[in-house]
């Protein structure tokens, strides 16, 4: 992800900017209206009160034009042409749409189709939706033999989506039925049948729903058999599909047994399929039917940077064994070396006059079916160079020193998947090195991490790339200070003893058929422990170099792409006069370079819309808010930080592609008590961000 920030005196660029853009959609040709033909300008649902017009256009033919960046009709984008027929079936799809809700006497005609000039019309269509069908009685016929536990269980599914006295709905009624049906097939009733019918009386406006059930016997699970492996052991795959035969059939444990199979990362496609061709067996056997992925790949590319904080070009490489000395395992190595062009940066221009390299590499290794069946076990390694660079509104000399670090970390760890909750547990060990770039460095110290890491998420999405609806919560909890070898301690080592906590949860509404609403909100805090940092990390006296050096590895910052988008990057949040960052630059005694320090406490909220404009192109608009402080479980929810802005969309299969136009809030920018940690944010700044969506 890249930021660009640029002040009110950029903002004449900013226009260039989007000119551009308007005269290359101009340029690639705007489409033209057919002669005798009319384009639809808009598309009106009016008498809609018990279903939503955006869900009736989503579902017929007749669509307005789409709108180039949701602006201008007929630059790029295809006119939508008028046609009379089509329009007559929309109208039979309307009402069988309202008929499958439960109003068997909607009609739907054509109000109106306006001429707004020689090639364009307005459509409008009036719905009468009539009296609504309500469910009058439930009947469920055959399970007057089952054990009661079983019993219990199949009114409990009839009663998540059926009830006396709601609408009848198909549905809600389809889905029933199936879910029913996941009841016995669950409960090793692997032969089980379920007939559903409804029996609607439109002259008292009311349904009856009958479901025959056929329980059949129990039944356990038979042979086991792999086909598709190709090449590949079978053990590791039938150790992680966790299927015995002589236990009790469910088919809830063999879709988790292709979810096992294919998180394996060595499938592209994977069916578990049992044999139910026999109804009178007590035994069904299950055939896994597998396709191999590539098992080995090699990545190329690359990328440049140029933001506020800095400038450079890297590479990108790596190489990926999925089936590493056989065993499934999964071998990464990346490699991503670069530089920096120093001083170089936006929206102060200035030439680069040195070169910092920067290079990180890292090597994992994971291990399926550790402990037990599905739990992975990882190891990795990790080295990483880079300078340590930050906002500033000064230039900076081009001769000064910019300290940097060498980190060297390692780790082992073990993850499990428990349906839609997903646990990550490790240990962590990490020296860091500070050096320099050209002078000598003074009051750096080595800097040591121990610590356990527990990362868990709970999903509930209804799609983990697109979502729609569902709710994600995740945490991170560390605990630093973890014993090392006496080597690793001493005179002027930097060694972190603390707790950090940081819980995420997303949430998303759908507005309309095609309208979302996207929610996010975090908290961080950060506990040094006793005879540990942060005794002097506290507004209105100026930080120490080793509690300032901690803290930038374990503390919290704030601002940039996928944080507050309106800031640049660790824009929000204490800033200090901090020499041993910022050494060169030319200070005003009234008005000091601020370094960002970070703090003990984070939280950020995030509120956005969500839309389409074309096909897989879609816009948002977005409110950010966040804050830092330096004290211990500080929230400070009157220092909010709030910046709003938009940006577009481009669906791929990995992700959205973003760009965002984050502008802050006048008068909702913060400023901490003290004149040491106070902040400064461009005024009227705005970022613009490009990369893979992840909120």
């Amino acid at each position: 992800m890249a930021t660009l920030v640029i002040s009110r005196a950029r903002c004449r660029g900013a226009v260039a900017l989007f000119g551009a853009l308007f005269a290359l959609g101009m340029a690639t040709g705007c489409t033209h209206i057919p002669p005798g033909r009319y384009a639809i300008d808009s598309v009106d649902i009016e008498g809609t009160n018990k279903v939503e017009a955006a869900e009736i256009e989503d579902k017929i033919a007749t669509a307005e034009s789409p709108r180039f960046l949701g602006l201008f009709r007929g630059i790029v984008l295809e006119y939508e042409l008028f046609d009379p027929y089509i329009l007559e079936r929309d109208l039979a799809r309307i009402e069988r749409l309202y008929r499958a809700k439960g109003f068997y006497e909607a009609h739907a005609r054509a109000g109106r189709v306006e001429k707004i000039d020689e090639s364009h019309v307005a459509v409008s269509v009036v719905v009468d939706e009539g009296p609504a069908v309500t469910v009058r009685e439930i009947k469920v016929q055959g399970i007057t033999a089952l054990p009661i536990d079983d019993a219990a269980a199949v009114l409990t599914a009839i009663r998540r989506r059926l009830r006396a006295g709601r609408n009848f709905d198909e549905e809600r009624y389809e889905t029933a039925r199936d879910e029913l049906l996941h009841v016995f097939t669950d409960r090793g009733y692997a032969f089980a049948k379920v007939e559903g019918r409804a029996e609607v009386d439109l002259a008292h406006h009311v349904a009856d729903v009958v479901f025959d059930v056929t329980p059949g016997q129990t039944a356990r699970l038979g042979a086991l058999s792999i086909t598709g492996l190709g090449s590949l052991p079978e053990g590791p795959v039938r150790r992680a599909l966790d299927l015995s035969e002589g236990e009790l059939y469910s088919a809830a444990k063999l879709d988790a047994a292709k979810r096992a199979i294919l998180a394996l990362g060595v499938f592209a496609e994977a069916e578990v399929e049992p044999d139910l061709s026999h109804p009178n067996s007590p035994t069904v056997p299950v055939k896994v039917v597998v396709t191999p992925s590539e098992l080995r790949a090699v990545k190329v590319g690359g990328g440049i940077e140029l933001d506020v904080i800095r400038s450079g070009v890297h590479a990108l490489t790596g190489w990926e064994d999925r089936n590493f000395l056989g065993g499934l395992r999964r071998f990464n190595i990346d490699l991503r070396p670069g530089i920096v062009l120093y001083p170089t940066r936006l929206p102060k221009f200035q030439a680069p006059q040195e070169v910092l390299f920067e290079a990180r590499a890292r090597a994992e290794l994971r291990q399926p079916g550790v402990l037990e069946a599905r739990t992975g076990g990882t190891v990795r390694g990790e080295i990483n160079v880079y300078p340590v660079l930050a906002f500033t509104d000064a230039d900076r000399p081009a001769k000064a020193f910019v300290p940097g670090y060498l980190d060297l970390s390692a780790g082992y760890g073990f993850d499990r998947s428990f349906g839609p909750f997903y646990a990550n547990l490790s240990y962590n060990f990490q020296n860091s090195f500070p050096f320099d770039y050209g002078a000598t460095l003074q009051n750096f110290h080595k800097v040591v991490l121990s610590y356990v890491d527990l990362k868990t998420t709970l999903d509930l999405r209804n799609d983990a790339i697109r979502p729609r609806s569902g709710i994600f919560v995740g945490n991170d909890l560390q605990v630093a200070g973890l014993p090392v070898l006496p080597n690793f301690r001493g005179d002027g080592v930097l060694f972190a003893k603390d707790l950090r906590l940081q819980p995420e949860v997303r949430g998303y509404i759908p507005l309309s058929r095609r309208w979302t609403l996207a929610l996010r909100a975090t908290t961080g805090f950060l506990l040094p422990l006793p005879s540990s940092y942060g005794d002097t990390f506290r507004p209105g006296i100026e930080p120490g170099v080793d509690d300032i050096q901690l803290v930038f590895f374990r503390g919290f910052f704030s601002g940039g792409p996928n944080s507050n988008r309106g800031y640049p990057y660790r824009g929000v949040g204490p800033k200090g006069k901090v020499s041993q960052f910022l050494p060169g630059v030319d200070e005003d005694p009234l008005n000091p370079t601020l370094f960002p320090t970070g703090g003990l406490t984070l939280w950020e909220a995030s509120v956005e819309v969500r839309f389409p404009l074309s096909g897989d192109l879609g816009g948002v608009l977005f409110c950010d808010a966040s804050d830092v402080s330096q004290y211990r479980f500080d929230v400070r929810l009157l220092y909010p930080h709030l910046s709003c802005g938009t940006g577009i969309r481009y669906d791929t299969p990995v992700g959205a592609i973003g760009l965002d136009l984050g502008f802050p809030i006048p008068g909702a920018q913060a400023f901490a008590p003290s004149a040491a940690s106070s902040e400064k944010v461009p005024a009227n700044a705005f970022a613009l961000s490009i990369g893979i969506e992840s909120r």
